[in-house]
């Protein structure tokens, strides 16, 4: 069946409100604006896009010169057969659609939600990381742990190493804190906070990490099945920039070039089976799973488990069907600054392939650009 997709980046926030009429900070309504044409690259032949005012110019040229499939919906489902396809599932994302005319019936109950919504917790990558462990695999980071006791937040925090706090939802790295950049009183505050307004805060030791991962997978009809890996672009104090652009051979040689692959592969295989059994007969859609190498050639296989699509699904799919062969580049989303546009080399494309500059994957707006950038500099990972 043809999907109809909606992107909704803010979706993350929207769980750890858990109401359908929830308005996300500003923030994350320009993201969603401005991203709103971003399933046009990742989405199939006979799919649709849910969303309001592209500019009839810039679909048509991108259309043309790429060859993309994704029609855009006529907001009315009238003689439309179309699966609902959001970045990601919640009370709010379901209204979305309902206020735009789909039937209650092609939509997820309450019960089926809150099961998503459950899974979406950050306990599901300590699951997950139970059954790696359950299944024999060796030579991995230990897990953290979820604490709901402030007392021993604070144990933790004064007789333990470096520790990251995440509140168990959050969205695009917020909601994490790391005490080797804040201070242990602050920590201890913030910990408390995601105790008080979400139950719980989940705590893992800090890695002195190299590189930054996933492994995607997608749920259908009850099964899992891998579907690549996602390699992150980050600057020289490690912070994420974007997402490699590159064939599945060059990220798996990224990979491989900072921990054991065939650690890696025993993992993913691993993590297929336990996703199969834990997730998929309550989801069906894409989901990542993010993972860390650190210095000493470790593999945390469990970092987050993102029951949604990403920002690296959508930039393996652009690689995957858009990039020429041979190159590579930077997947980006970043807040939009006076003239930046103007400085930017055009795209030059052979064949419906990017092979130099800079393309567009949105239309032009006050908010943020998205775009995928080859040959020049700052694409190594």
């Amino acid at each position: 069946m043809a999907l109809l997709h909606l992107f909704n980046p803010e979706n993350d926030l929207a769980l750890a409100a858990n109401i359908a009429n929830y308005t996300p900070p500003r923030a994350a309504q320009r993201l969603s604006q401005a991203g709103a044409a971003l399933p046009l690259w990742y989405g199939s032949e006979g799919d649709m896009l849910l969303c309001y005012g592209v500019p009839a110019r810039w679909y048509d040229s991108v259309c043309e010169a790429f060859g993309l499939g994704v029609g855009l919906y006529p907001h009315s489902p009238d003689g439309l057969n179309l699966e609902p396809a959001p970045w990601g599932w919640s009370l709010s994302a379901r209204k979305t659609f309902l206020d735009d005319g789909l039937p209650q019936s092609s939509l997820p109950s309450d019960a089926q939600l809150e099961a998503m919504r459950a899974l979406s917790h950050r306990r599901t990558a300590l699951m997950l990381a139970a059954d790696l462990d359950a299944a024999g695999i060796k030579g991995i980071a230990s897990p953290g742990v979820e604490v709901a006791d402030p007392v021993k937040l604070a144990d933790m925090l004064a007789d333990q190493g470096p520790l990251v706090l995440k509140m168990p939802w959050s969205s695009s790295g917020r909601g994490v804190i790391d005490t080797r950049s804040t201070a242990k009183e602050r920590a201890l505050k913030f910990g408390i906070d995601s105790i008080r307004r979400q139950g719980s805060v989940i705590v893992e030791p800090a890695h002195d990490r190299v590189i930054d991962f996933a492994k995607l997978y997608e749920c259908r009809g009850g099964k899992c099945f891998e579907i690549g890996t996602s390699v992150f672009v980050t600057d020289c104090r490690g912070a994420y920039i974007g997402n490699l652009l590159a064939d599945e051979g060059e990220r798996r040689r990224r990979v491989a070039q900072k921990t054991d692959i065939s650690l890696l592969d025993a993992v993913t295989e691993a993590l297929r089976l336990s996703i199969e059994r834990r997730i998929a007969p309550h989801y069906s859609g894409v989901l990542g799973v993010d993972m860390l190498a650190d210095a000493r050639r470790v593999l945390d296989p469990c970092v987050e488990v993102n029951l949604r699509r990403t920002m690296g699904y959508a930039a393996n799919r652009v690689a995957d069907r858009y990039l020429a062969q041979g190159m590579t580049g930077i997947f980006k989303v970043q807040p939009r600054k006076a003239g930046d546009l103007a400085q930017m080399l055009p795209p030059a494309i052979e064949g419906g392939r990017l092979t130099a500059g800079i393309l567009h994957l949105v239309p032009e707006n006050p908010y943020f650009s998205i775009f995928a950038q080859v040959g020049d500099k700052g694409v190594e990972a």
